[in-house]
Formats: structure tokens, sequence, C-alpha cells
């Protein structure tokens, strides 16, 4: 039989008001909490600590019906986090794509958390006090860095109301962990 990741899922809605934080305080904060599959505890997972790193795939789509406006949706996933010996530590929501438009993705297996949210046309990231985003190629002060690749179509023009009108784009990032 084979084995089943569990999950413990917790969805909460609340008001973002850190003033360090460079989201505005209406953005709101989506929480998924996702156990590891070698571990009880999702954040006390052992890894080997140095530069982690993962592969995203952001999916932005149209979204709407006739009855209501178009508008589009971002979503984000990231199928694994690995560690300094490029071993797989966490699979943060099993690779699935996460919403990420403004929802902060809280993501724990690791000493901190690495949260994510979609802002200023672009997945914006933060671990421990090293902020990054997914144009920037490194973090000013070098904690972290972010390959982009390019959409795999142009912009989605929303208002014309198409169905299956989907891009995506990959990207690879690195932080110290």
């Amino acid at each position: 039989m084979a084995n089943k990741l569990p999950a413990a899922v917790m969805l909460s809605m609340l008001a973002f008001a850190a003033m360090a934080n460079p989201l505005s305080s209406k953005d709101s904060i989506l929480e998924f909490e996702f156990f590891n599959q070698t571990s009880v505890d999702a954040r006390a997972v052992p890894y080997a600590p140095g530069r982690c790193s993962f592969h995203g795939i952001v999916r932005r789509e149209c979204l709407g019906s006739p009855e209501s406006e178009w508008h589009t949706a971002t979503y984000l996933a990231i199928p694994a986090i690995v560690d300094n010996s490029k071993n797989p530590v966490i699979k943060p929501a099993h690779g699935l794509h996460v919403p990420t438009n403004k929802e902060l993705w809280r993501i724990y297996g690791l000493n901190e958390q690495l949260q994510a949210i979609w802002g200023r046309k672009m997945v914006i990231y933060r671990y421990d006090d090293c902020e990054w985003n997914s144009k920037k190629p490194r973090s000013s002060r070098d904690c972290s860095d972010c390959g982009n690749g390019h959409w795999t179509a142009g912009d989605l023009k929303c208002s014309e109301r198409k169905l299956h009108n989907v891009r995506y784009s990959d990207m690879d990032c690195s932080f110290n962990c």
C-alpha cells in the first residue's frame, strides 16, 4: 500500500499589518501547513544548512463568468525545496499550485518559514531576514538569488473574457538556510 503524505491544512484570512513588510496592510494571509513525509512535526525537519534551493512555477490565468468581472489569478507551485546537500527537504502543498494573488503563502519545514506572495508583477519571497523577488537575479546582500524564465504566452488581456487563457513562467531560486 502506498504511503500517503499526511496533510493538515489551516486556512485563515487575517489582516497583514507588519510595519517591516513591503506588502500593503490590505493584503490578506492564506496559510497552508503541510507536514513532511519523514516528520510529524513540519517545523523540525532535519536538513543540511547552507544554501537551499527550489524550482518554482508561476501560473497566471483569466477567471470570470458572464455575471462577474474578469480578473487575473496567480498561483505558485514549488515541487520541492532541497537543502545544501541537494536532498529534498519538504514538498510544499504536494507540489500543487497555491493561490498567491494577495495571499501570503507560509511554507514551514525549515528553521524559519519561507514566505511567498505575488505583487508588483513578480513573486516576492522572504526567509528569515532575507527578502528577494523573481525579477532580481540576486538580493542586495547575496543571501538569495532567483533566475526567472520567460512567460509561455504574452499579456493575458482578461478584459477580452476568453476562457482557458493561461500562461506559465519557471524560476530557479536559492537562499541561505
